[in-house]
This record gives C-alpha cells, sequence and structure tokens, in this order.
C-alpha cells in the first residue's frame, strides 16, 4: 500500500523531520493491516486505547520503513495475534507496546531491536523469544513484567531473567545478567552484596546494569544463589576487571550509596559515556570517579618527571653561575638527554628568573671565546628554596 492510497490511515508529516511521516491513527476495520510504505514512526495509542479497544485487528503488517514504535502503539488490540516486524537496520520499540493485547501468546523480539526499554505482557503471552544481539535491557531484572504485577512480584519471580535464559547466549555469571557474544554485563540479579565485581571476560557495562531506582526486593530463588535477606544491599563499591572497555549511559543510575569505583585496566583504555553516573552523589563529588591501576603510577611518574626537570635546571643554573661557561652539547652529555631538552631548561631558567628580560639571549649569553654560556645580570630563581625543599634528596 503507497502512501497516496491511505483512506483508513491518519497519516500525519512529522514537524521535527522534514518528509518524514507517521502514523497517527487506523480508523479501518479490516482484521489484516498493511500499514503505508514510508511510514517511520508508529504513534501511540495509533489502533486502540483503553477506552475504545479494537476487537477486529488480528495482524499488523509493517512496512520496511518503519524506524520507531513509540509507547502503547499496538495497545488494547484485544484480538491481536500476530505482528509482520519491519525489515531494517535498527528499529526503536517503546515502553509497554503490547499492554491489553489479551489474545498475543507468541512475540519473538525482531533482530534489529537491540536495545529493550519496559516491555508489559498480556496474561495471555506464553511465549517470548529473544534473539543474541540485546546489548541493552533498561529496567533490568524487570524488563519483562505480566500486566497486574506489582513491583514485589517481579523481581522475585523474575520473568526477564526467565525469558532470558531460554537463549543459550544469556547467562548469569557471578550474579550479572550476561550476554556472553557481546561480552555485556545487562543488569546485576543477585542484589546481595555492597561490594561487587564485574565477572572477568565482560567487556561492557550496560544501561541501567546497576539502575538501583526502586528495587526492593530478595534474589529470584529459582537461580539458586545466595538468598540476600529480606532487602538487597546498596552497592558502594564496584571492581572493574581490565576486559571492560565500556560504561555505558546511565549505568549506574540512582547508585546513591556508591563511592568507590575500581578499574583494574589503565585509563586510556576506559570509555566513559555521559551520565554513566546519574544521581550518584557520593561518587560524582570525587574530583577522580574511577581509580585506574596506573592512576597513582601515572601520578608519580609525572612527579619524578617534574623532580628530574627541576633538580637538572638547579644543577645547570649552578653550573653557569660557577663560571663553568657550560654549553648545550655538554650539558646534554652530562645530563643523559637530548640537546632539545637542554634548550627548554635554559627557556625555564628565564621563566624563573623574575628578571625584566623577554628573550632568553639577554639573560643567557654565549661567549664564543670560551664556548659556553654565562649570565649576563644578577639574579635569584624564585624556585631555588621550593625545589631544595620538594624535590631534592
Amino acid at each position: 500500500m503507497s502512501m497516496a492510497d491511505n483512506s483508513d490511515f491518519i497519516i500525519k508529516q512529522d514537524p521535527s523531520h522534514k518528509g518524514k511521516f507517521f502514523l497517527h491513527a487506523y480508523l479501518g476495520k479490516e482484521s489484516v493491516v498493511k500499514v503505508p510504505d514510508g511510514v517511520v514512526k508508529i504513534s501511540s495509542y495509533a489502533f486502540a486505547d483503553e477506552d475504545n479497544p479494537n476487537d477486529t485487528i488480528t495482524k499488523i503488517i509493517l512496512p520496511d520503513s518503519v524506524e520507531e514504535i513509540e509507547k502503547l502503539a499496538f495497545g488494547y488490540c484485544t484480538a491481536l495475534k500476530e505482528i509482520r516486524w519491519p525489515e531494517n537496520e535498527e528499529l526503536w520499540i517503546g515502553l509497554n507496546i503490547f499492554e491489553g493485547c489479551r489474545s498475543l501468546e507468541k512475540i519473538s523480539i525482531p533482530k534489529n531491536v537491540i536495545r529493550l526499554d519496559s516491555f508489559k505482557m498480556p496474561r495471555s503471552l506464553k511465549t517470548v523469544e529473544v534473539h543474541d544481539d540485546l546489548i541493552s535491557i533498561e529496567g533490568g531484572i524487570i524488563c519483562f513484567y505480566y500486566e497486574g504485577d506489582d513491583a514485589m512480584e517481579r523481581t522475585f519471580h523474575s520473568q526477564t531473567v526467565r525469558i532470558l535464559l531460554q537463549n543459550p547466549t544469556y547467562k548469569v555469571i557471578d550474579g550479572f545478567m550476561v550476554n556472553t557474544k557481546h561480552k555485556v554485563a545487562l543488569f546485576y540479579v543477585a542484589r546481595n552484596q555492597k561490594k561487587v565485581r564485574v565477572p572477568d571476560g565482560v567487556k561492557v557495562i550496560g544501561t541501567s546494569c546497576f539502575d538501583e531506582s526502586g528495587y526492593l526486593c530478595p534474589c529470584p530463588e529459582e537461580l539458586e544463589m545466595m538468598m540476600c535477606g529480606t532487602h538487597c544491599k546498596n552497592v558502594e563499591e564496584v571492581v572493574l576487571p581490565k576486559s571492560v572497555r565500556k560504561i555505558e549511559f546511565l549505568a549506574f543510575l540512582h547508585c546513591e550509596y556508591l563511592c568507590s569505583m575500581i578499574y583494574e585496566g589503565k585509563t586510556a583504555d576506559l570509555t566513559v559515556e555521559e551520565e554513566a553516573f546519574m544521581y550518584c552523589p557520593k561518587i560524582e563529588r570525587l574530583e577522580t570517579k574511577i581509580k585506574c591501576s596506573d592512576s597513582e603510577r601515572l601520578k608519580k611518574a609525572k612527579c619524578r618527571k617534574f623532580s628530574e626537570e627541576l633538580s637538572r635546571i638547579l644543577l645547570i643554573d649552578q653550573k653557569i653561575r660557577s663560571g663553568a661557561y657550560p654549553n648545550v652539547d655538554k650539558l646534554a652529555a652530562e645530563h643523559n638527554v637530548s640537546v632539545a631538552t637542554i634548550h627548554r631548561d635554559l627557556d625555564k631558567i628565564l621563566e624563573f628568573s623574575g628578571t625584566d628580560c623577554i628573550k632568553r639571549k639577554d639573560l643567557i649569553k654565549y661567549d664564543h671565546y670560551q664556548k659556553g654560556y654565562y649570565y649576563a645580570k644578577d639574579f635569584t630563581l624564585d624556585i631555588e628554596a621550593t625545589l631544595m625543599s620538594s624535590f631534592l634528596p
């Protein structure tokens, strides 16, 4: 069906994306609905709503042009049994798109959906199939849940864990639900430790992996894990193995007690997306959020390098003052550094001299007869006292 042949559809142009069209509403009475080609987005309540349910639609066929399905898009289609998904590069689906679809018995999450939001399921739904490429499960352990479940039931009898474990790609490892194909930690299942170590081999800490924005749960009994008692514990310290390369957006959302992050790899190997630590007041106040294996070593190396540089400047200054007439070649050989390094040291002497000299040659002159340097003015290095007390042994 073309965009022109759409008498049963209200199709509007997206004001924020010229040339793109969205399905606002379906007005027809057909049992099999084929959405017109060219539609990019399916709006919320496009086919029915709670006050006006649709009891005729049994199948909806979406064109490959569809890129986004808004929340509750198919909601309250009470006779719906089948969806033909679009085949495109990536599809985004919103919250609870099948709420109230009480005839739906089976759903396969399409391969082009790699990020899932909250997925409320009608009680009629017996089978949910997931593919191998889900890399983000927002809502974590309560992503999949049945209509009418309260917060305790969603967690204690986790449908998310049950559904994912039916696909062997997903495994619970050391208390984490892990996509072993993409090596992503999707969410922290156990919730029974204040100090947590992410399992070796994980490369990505997924969106909402540690989200603590409202969980209250003992751990699911069916996982045969150590029970955490009446309530789960808030995470205070997280250790990341060196295999981790990325922390995604909102990975630690609302971890209000988190105060320590230790990464066993190097600083340069880890990418942290913006707002990964949103509403984490204790970690946000730290000057450095994550302590990496090379953090202290780098600080010591920089301090040592700084100390060596300043010590060398002092010695060069003393040699020039003594009337030894050193030149750059001799100084470079004596200190086992390059000629360029000595030139930088001489520039530093000018900088620390406190004189009104602008050019180095106005302060540090070269004597062609002696073949070395001498000072044209009497001065004292401003850093001398600091160097002697802080850097020299």
